[in-house]
Parts: structure tokens; sequence; C-alpha cells
């Protein structure tokens, strides 16, 4: 009691004692408004809960600090001007590079040639897709092949990729294929929401078919800073364990380790004034 008197730190006291036995002794932490409890258990549970109250406020305070980065480019915003339609990922993949976020090095075919010269071009093996904005589920759709080691496989890729977009609508025939070098790596997917009556909001999460298996994304109303970018990768399904268990994890499966600070970086701190979806 002392000490209470001495301090501005939360002091949070366990005495099991019945209230019978001690009431003189309660009624002064009452009018000290000390927080008693019988349990250790509920002692801890709040001590707890406190502390995890006041390092929401830190980091709340910490983000409030931090300035997202603004980036401009007039070309891009132009590019996006008045399009209702998805943006297709070859095409929204130009847009992050204009804004100077690396993205994989792939190239648009709209022919079987193409495709070939576009392989060679960046190095077997490589990942290929059908290139529409009007189709989401490219694998559903069996419009992806990954791992394609040669001319041949890209050849015979190609006429099944081609011969899938035919047999769907023939709005999909006219559209193109696109190449990009493979690697066997984790799928992570960011997007971003504008709609009339909210602010614009940015998703992370894991990409692929676990988009619809796991649910698992995260959002953030945008300007996403870095400390919001890294707290919503960590939120991922991807990230349940500790970075030492995965580091383990990885060296036993022969991954390589993931740079979370570099992904948390790139593209997260920009704020672009563009309405459109990217």
């Amino acid at each position: 009691m002392n000490v209470a008197k001495t301090t501005d730190k939360p002091i949070f006291l366990s005495w099991s004692a019945r209230d019978e036995v001690a009431p003189e002794a309660y009624a002064k932490l009452a009018e000290l408004e000390l927080p008693h409890y019988k349990s250790p258990v509920r002692c801890g549970r709040a001590l707890a809960a406190v502390s995890a109250w006041a390092e929401a406020r830190r980091l709340r305070e910490a983000r409030l600090a931090e300035k997202p980065m603004v980036i401009e480019r007039p070309a891009v915003r132009q590019s996006l001007a008045g399009r209702k339609e998805d943006v297709a990922e070859y095409a929204a993949k130009q847009v992050l590079a204009g804004y100077g976020i690396p993205v994989t090095q792939e190239r648009l075919a709209a022919t079987k040639d193409e495709a070939l010269a576009a392989a060679r071009a960046i190095g077997y093996p490589v990942a290929m897709k059908v290139q529409s904005p009007d189709i989401s589920h490219k694998t559903e759709a069996k419009a992806v092949k990954l791992g394609v080691a040669d001319d041949a496989a890209l050849a015979a890729a190609y006429d099944e990729i081609l011969a899938t977009r035919r047999n769907t609508t023939p709005r999909h025939a006219s559209r193109a294929c696109w190449c990009r070098r493979w690697s066997p790596a984790a799928s992570r997917r960011s997007s971003r929401d504008q709609r009339p009556a909210l602010r614009p909001a940015v998703m992370f999460g894991l990409g692929g078919i676990f988009a619809e298996v796991l649910k698992d994304v995260a959002f953030r109303l945008a300007p996403v800073t870095k400390s919001a970018a890294l707290d919503m990768i960590a939120r991922s399904a991807a990230t349940p364990c500790s970075p030492a268990r995965a580091r383990a994890a990885g060296r036993r499966r022969g991954a390589r380790r993931r740079d979370r600070a570099a992904l948390g970086a790139r593209g997260w701190t920009c704020r672009t004034r563009s309405p459109s979806s990217t």
C-alpha cells in the first residue's frame, strides 16, 4: 500500500484471505483503488489484459506518427482512368512496376512463337497462365501450367491453355497467354478495394488455392504504413509460428527464408491517388 502511493505503475494484488477475516485490509485496498483478486490466475489474466491494452496504445501512437510515402505516377494513373472491368494480372503488375514495386520477370504472348521466345529470354522453367480478366480462378479453368521446363513442354502447355480458353466462352478466345519465371515459392496476394461509400482498403493474404480454402486475409484502410503492413503479414495463416521455428522448418524442407521486412516495405508504404482498383 505504501508503494502504491509513490508510483504511477499499476499494482495488482492476489490475496486469498476471506473478506470476514481481513475486513479492514480489504477496506484499505478499496480506499486506495488497488485491484485485488482472490485467485492468482484471475490476477494474472487482468495484468495480461492491461499489458495488451498498453501495447495497443503504444502501437497506435507509433502508427499515427508514421507518414506513408506518397509516390505520384501520372502516366500510370492515366492508364487506369475510366476503367470499369477488373485489371488482369499482367496489366496489374505493370501498374505496380510503374510505381517502383519489383515484380516477376514476365512477358505477354499472343502466339505460340511469342511464348517460346519469351520463355527462352526469361529462362526455363517458366509458369504459364491465361491472360484474361474474365477468368478469376485460373486453376479451376485448367489455364495454369507450372514448372514448364523446355520448348516441347511449353508448346504443349500453350496448346492446352488455348484449348481451355476456346472451350469456355468465345469472349476468352482473343485473350493472350503470359509467361514468367517460375519458382516453387508460397503465393501471396494483395489488392486494393475502393467503394464509393468507403475509404480505399488494402488486403493481404495467401494467394492461389489457399485464398478460398483458408480465407486468409487481413484488411487495412489505405494508406498503409510499413508497420501496419508488417502487422498484416504477421496475421497471415502462413505465419503462425515464431521466426526461429519457421527458419528451422524451412531448413528441414529445403526452403529459403523469406524476408518479411522487405515484403512489408515493398509497395505498402506507397499511397496512390488513383480512384481505380489495382
